[in-house]
């Protein structure tokens, strides 16, 4: 699927009334357009009615909200909002927005190719992909990206990913399934209406409980996610700042070299163990010495060729061989003469495998399984070691008065206390049920357990078994084949991502380890900030782009409170990673941006200046050198470099 965003117009609204169209000469859009929109233009409710223009969603606004976007001191009773996007090149999609200020409703019109219709049908194939769950993907601000990272966005990474793959339908699909059974439940109860309605209200009790106590652990897990990713920043800048001092560097690159060479001692004995657990002789040596009793003694009494011959012999006396054959005299004669090897080799030939499998083992010596234990502890006391180490080191650097180490201690200490809290939390949450437990305890199993016991209960008086066990089957399908749809897609996600960033990130790359409430890096304490952000903006654009699709990604601020040198990485990647991107800006972002945005475009970009008009920016407007695109009574929109550039950035303050 490609769409464009070819451009919009807005009249009547708390926005000036402009058309902005982001079409070039030819009829393409640029890679790039950059809308500068200073403070008081209306960035914001051009963004809102962007989004609603897209997924339809304004329909069910609120009268108040509808009412906010009227023009200040207007007398006008309706606004109009339309944007213009094309499908494959050839189909325009134009979506009509008017809002009844009165009423405080808006209403929709589309028109498709020459026919219009009075509400919101862009056409079928087209509608999944403005449907409000996957638009929201095309609308971010600039922090976004690094959100995917530190996991402090309202949206996780794995979400994006069921998002973007339509996986959220399973879910629809099984509470579907939930609530027809529990009509049916319902129905065919109706003798025991008083009974049931109590136990109905226990059970949604029991739902309710669980479900907010899941909510609870994954909102606690998500946020040691980010506690323990700013963790491990702090922990890197103190490390970094430790190496500056000359007082302890020698130390501290010791003692780093020595937990290093601790961690990977651990990694290594840690893969023995995942070796060694398919073998259970290597786990338990005395089975081995038994097995290998075991087999020199039929060795010796011969039972495996005993065995054999009083098969064989039995065999000849039947009239069907058992391989359906007749039993004849020329096939009783091979068999006999048979008799004393042929079973004899198969089963002879097993034993001396497992023999030579089990003798490593069969001597006494210490446990393979228990060497690799005793590695493990030993790694992790050393890494412990090292740790106290260069803590030492930090309390040390601490008291002679640098006031960086004593900072980033209590930050750390701070950190910790939380972590320990919440990782007590979701112990609780996620243990097994324990004797002692009641309906004041947090744990999610025995409210799980208390509500199978209520759902089996009602199946039993509404006489539903039957019915609930087929629904509780096909819950479980659905379960597993989100798990599994879910594995193969992120594995996916992450393998193409990592091919883009070796290309991107040729010189100092990083890769993407797993997908969960975030996008996890492989080494995160060393990312840099552009690289968190080529990562983020990697993901998203993997997922917008992957199989051909093409979408318009829309970006409010997309440097934002960036420093120099990362607003220089992400103006020169967002060019190789995206068709099509407009990008809303104020005069404060375009330092050390717009240029190696320009540079990475090749020239494919469109400067867009957006003003209100009044009688303090018509001094400026007369001033800025540019192509009138469009204007009205109260705005206009100016095209070119030099216009975008000299715009100054006081004028946010006074518009």
């Amino acid at each position: 699927m490609k769409i464009e965003l070819l451009g919009w117009k807005a009249e009547g609204l708390r926005a000036p009334d402009i058309e902005v169209n982001l079409e070039k000469n030819d009829g393409s859009v640029a890679r790039v357009s950059l809308l500068q929109m200073p403070n008081g233009t209306g960035k914001t409710t051009t963004l809102n009615c962007l989004r609603a223009a897209m997924d339809g969603s304004a329909e069910s606004w609120p009268e108040d909200r509808v009412k906010s976007y009227r023009e200040i001191n207007g007398s006008r009773d309706q606004g109009l909002f339309v944007a213009t996007l094309r499908v494959h090149d050839t189909q325009k999609i134009i979506v009509e927005m008017t809002f009844h200020f009165n009423e405080g409703v808006v209403t929709y019109k589309t028109t498709v190719g020459s026919k219009t219709e009075d509400n919101y049908s862009p056409p079928p194939e087209v509608r999944r992909y403005l449907d409000p769950r996957f638009s929201k993907l095309l609308f971010f601000d600039g922090e976004m990206a690094n959100n995917l990272i530190d996991g402090k966005g309202t949206t996780s990474a794995s979400q994006i990913i069921d998002t973007f793959y339509g996986l959220y339908h399973l879910s629809e699909l099984k509470e579907n399934a939930r609530l027809s059974y529990e009509l049916h439940e319902k129905r065919a109860g109706a003798k025991g209406a008083a009974q049931l309605t109590k136990l109905i209200g226990r059970r949604n009790s029991l739902r309710e409980k669980s479900q907010q106590l899941k909510h609870q652990a994954e909102t606690q897990e998500a946020r040691l996610v980010v506690l323990r990713h700013e963790s491990a920043r702090i922990n890197v800048e103190l490390e970094e700042h430790l190496l500056k001092s000359g007082q302890f560097r020698e130390e501290e690159i010791r003692v780093q070299e020595e937990r290093d060479q601790a961690s990977s001692r651990l990694e290594g004995a840690f893969h023995q163990v995942d070796l060694i657990f398919p073998d259970p002789f290597a786990i338990w040596p005395p089975l081995a010495a038994e097995v290998h009793d075991l087999v020199e003694s039929l060795d010796r009494l011969k039972l495996t060729a005993q065995s054999s011959r009083l098969f064989l012999e039995d065999l000849v006396h039947e009239s069907v061989c058992v391989c359906d054959r007749t039993m004849d005299s020329a096939a009783r004669t091979s068999i006999l003469k048979r008799a004393d090897q042929t079973l004899e080799d198969a089963v002879n030939a097993y034993l001396k495998s497992l023999k030579r499998q089990i003798q490593p083992y069969a001597k006494e010596s210490p446990s393979v399984f228990g060497e690799a234990v005793d590695r493990i502890v030993a790694a992790d006391d050393d890494l412990s070691k090292a740790g106290n180490a260069l803590e030492n080191i930090r309390v040390r650097a601490a008291a002679t008065g640098d006031e960086e180490v004593g900072k980033k201690k209590d930050q750390l200490e701070k950190i910790q206390e939380e972590i320990d809290a919440l990782e007590s939390s979701v112990e609780t949450a996620r243990r097994f049920t324990k004797t002692g437990d009641d309906e004041h305890c947090g744990c999610i199993d025995y409210f799980e357990k208390r509500l199978k016991e209520a759902e089996n209960e009602l199946a039993r008086l509404s006489g539903t078994r039957d019915l609930k066990h087929r629904t509780d089957t096909l819950i479980q399908v659905i379960d597993a084949a989100y798990k599994q749809a879910h594995a193969l897609l992120k594995d996916d996600v992450v393998r193409r991502a990592n091919e883009r960033l070796l290309q991107i990130l040729r010189y100092n790359p990083v890769q993407i380890r797993d997908i969960g409430e975030s996008v996890q890096l492989e080494g995160r304490g060393g990312a840099s900030v552009g690289q968190t952000l080529a990562v983020g903006y990697v993901f998203l654009a993997g997922l917008l782009y992957e199989g051909g699709n093409q979408f318009p990604l829309v970006v409010d601020s997309p440097v934002g409170s960036l420093d120099d040198e990362a607003r220089k990485e992400l103006g020169g990647l967002i060019p190789i990673l995206v068709k099509q991107m407009v990008g809303f800006v104020i005069a404060t972002e375009r330092k050390w941006f717009v240029d190696p945005l320009a540079d990475a475009s090749d020239g494919d970009l469109l400067y867009l200046t957006h003003l209100r008009i009044n009688e303090y920016t018509k001094e400026i407007i007369a001033d800025l050198k540019g192509n009138k695109r469009s204007s009205s009574d109260n705005g206009i929109l100016l095209e070119g470099r030099d216009a975008f550039m000299a715009l100054g950035e006081g004028v946010e303050e006074t518009t």
